[in-house]
């Protein structure tokens, strides 16, 4: 069972505020001591799905790439909000919508993917005292001498081309003067 942060009945009566016609967005999220985004969205989600819109959300609830993508896909043709896209497919979480319209735009259909929570994984630390000091070449075996090889052939090669630009860029700023210096 999964812990929401109101009650339905709370939200239930927050809607029901706004509907009696005595304040707007802003004045019956005051009352409440709310946001006004929160208030809307409980009012928008409630007159689309009703009470059942307004149910604490399953916490547990996995949704495939494929969906994520056919949602986020919608959002882009139709030019929707994540309000509307998660009404139109049934979603009871518009952040979370809109979260993958953010993921989508930075990383691609990849970011969709269940095991891709964190669209930008931190680099692993490595613990110093357990480093192993660098074998010498004659202990390495043929297999790591070729991967160091092709390494450092990449370097080398990215070196070069980084250096290539550096003069090609200082000889464009060098050009022809003008006459009227």
């Amino acid at each position: 069972m999964s812990k929401s942060k109101y009650s339905l009945t709370f939200k239930e009566e927050v809607v029901n505020y706004y509907h009696s016609g005595k304040d707007g967005y802003t004045n019956t999220a005051r009352h409440f001591g709310l946001d006004r985004n929160q208030v809307r969205t409980w009012v928008t989600m409630h007159k689309h799905g009703g009470l059942q819109a307004l149910q604490p959300k399953e916490r547990s609830k996995r949704y495939s790439a494929k969906f994520k993508h056919c949602v986020v896909s919608a959002m882009q043709k139709d030019n929707l909000s994540s309000m509307q896209a998660a009404i139109k497919f049934k979603i009871m979480d518009p952040p979370l919508v809109r979260a993958w319209l953010r993921f989508y735009k930075r990383n691609g259909v990849i970011a969709l993917h269940p095991n891709n929570h964190d669209p930008y994984p931190k680099m692993k630390k490595v613990n110093k005292n357990t480093t192993q000091a660098k074998k010498s070449d004659k202990e390495k075996t043929q297999k790591e001498l070729l991967d160091e090889l092709l390494y450092l052939r990449a370097e080398n090669a990215y070196l070069k081309k980084l250096q290539a630009l550096i003069q090609e860029k200082q000889t464009q700023g060098k050009g022809p003067k003008s006459s009227l210096d």
